[in-house]
């Protein structure tokens, strides 16, 4: 099977979730099939060459800065060309992305600035080839995360309209969408009107013998924390949570571990016991060194990668139950789920107080996450979605290695319906 896949941005911030996705599925793919990516411009181009590999990258030339002209832009209604100016359409990108079509078998597209390129530049049905979009995240429920001040503000105005355009007219022609966990599925199903498929997101894995870890008095929170909900569950975490298990532990430290701290977090480190890294070289270090992970989100959207990369490490998470969205919970999967303040507290002071325990839960995480939440697995959920797109033809040509098949989940437009579909494994 050939595969285009357009890229409107630079994907070599590794520290950018988005872009963490996209490198490890298009590696992963490549197993099952030619990936060809369509990038805007020579340095994204090289960059992706850089980090994998074996695909055929082809940068767009160089083309004026986007026209407000929308009447030569893309194809679709009004307020969606609008909406794709105001995401910076690329038409040297576009004009690529069509030439490249008429080779291929399916074109996929990751984040909601991809969507446009999956569509032909003229708009006919006749040229089409499946399209296959990745959404990553719900962007409304992404934008609704945000501050209340940014989203009232004229950017946070235009950001709401243009993802409700795009939503609303440009994903409903996808043949296949995918999302990264189940809150995010049922939002864009019951927005488009469409089957949406959960491929969840994928943890490296370090090779960690049991007991070769030393764990300190110490728990952590990771992510960047200058995104609105990482600084919000800091903020709850140091000043609500964490004073009741200092009480009992005394003698345990708290770090908060992401880069850009903003001015509310920086100020958390006045507290007793609590530092503020910024950012570091490997939060696995730190992962490796604490003895418990935290977690209590309550904003944001998809799946979490911190909760992911702590039981990937060995470190049992303490999470609340959107922290925890799409991923098995319990001690024999090393993430302990509460909403409540009081109730968080105490698994905390309960796993800093029992290294044993916490040794134990920690490596079920980290085993829960080898059986479900390599990036081998999630791709080979993306290419089933693919094959299903294109066709029982496409999937059986014979230079196409099927995986075998497992059970997902997709959820279906209506009221929390869910149907249970063969995917890859």
């Amino acid at each position: 099977m050939r595969i285009l896949v357009p890229l409107p941005f630079n994907v070599a911030n590794l520290r950018h979730g988005r872009n963490l996705r996209i490198v490890h599925l298009l590696r992963a793919l490549g197993d099952h099939a030619q990936i060809t990516c369509a990038v805007a411009g020579e340095g994204a181009g090289q960059s992706l060459r850089d980090l994998i590999g074996d695909a055929e990258v082809v940068p767009a030339p160089p083309s004026p800065a986007a026209s407000a002209d929308t009447q030569a832009g893309p194809p679709g209604p009004w307020l969606v060309r609008r909406a794709a100016t105001f995401f910076g359409y690329n038409r040297g990108l576009h004009t690529l992305a069509d030439r490249l079509r008429a080779r291929v078998d399916a074109v996929l597209g990751f984040d909601l600035s991809s969507a446009m390129y999956l569509m032909p530049l003229d708009g006919q049905p006749s040229r089409r080839v499946p399209a296959i979009f990745d959404a990553v995240d719900d962007p409304w429920l992404t934008w609704r995360s945000r501050r209340v001040t940014d989203r009232w503000s004229a950017e946070g105005l235009k950001t709401a309209v243009a993802v409700q355009a795009y939503r609303r007219w440009l994903l409903t022609r996808m043949d296949r969408i995918i999302a990264v966990a189940p809150r995010d599925a049922q939002s864009l199903a019951a927005v488009t009107h469409r089957p949406v498929e959960v491929a969840p997101n994928g943890v490296v894995v370090p090779s960690l013998a049991p007991g070769s870890m030393t764990r300190e008095s110490l728990v952590v929170l990771t992510g960047a924390m200058s995104f609105p909900p990482n600084e919000r569950a800091a903020c709850l975490l140091a000043r609500t949570i964490w004073p009741r298990v200092q009480r009992m532990v005394p003698s345990a430290r708290l770090a908060l571990v992401g880069a850009d701290p903003t001015a509310r977090v920086q100020m958390l480190a006045d507290g007793p016991g609590v530092v503020v890294t910024g950012r570091v070289d490997d939060v696995g270090t730190w992962l490796r060194r604490a003895r418990v992970a935290a977690a209590p989100m309550f904003s944001g959207s998809g799946m979490k990668n911190k909760v992911l990369e702590a039981c990937a490490n060995g470190c049992p998470v303490a999470a609340s139950l959107l922290a925890a969205e799409g991923i098995p919970t319990g001690e024999r999967n090393g993430v302990l789920v509460t909403d409540d303040p009081v109730a968080f507290a105490n698994q905390i002071t309960r796993l800093l107080l029992d290294p044993r325990a916490a040794e134990r839960i920690g490596l079920a995480g980290m085993d829960m996450v080898r059986r479900h939440f390599t990036w081998a697995r999630a791709a080979e959920i993306l290419y089933e979605a693919i094959a299903g797109g294109c066709g029982a033809a496409a999937a059986a040509r014979p230079d196409n290695p099927a995986p075998q098949a497992r059970l997902s989940t997709v959820f279906e437009p209506g009221a929390g319906k869910e149907a249970t579909v063969h995917a890859a494994s």
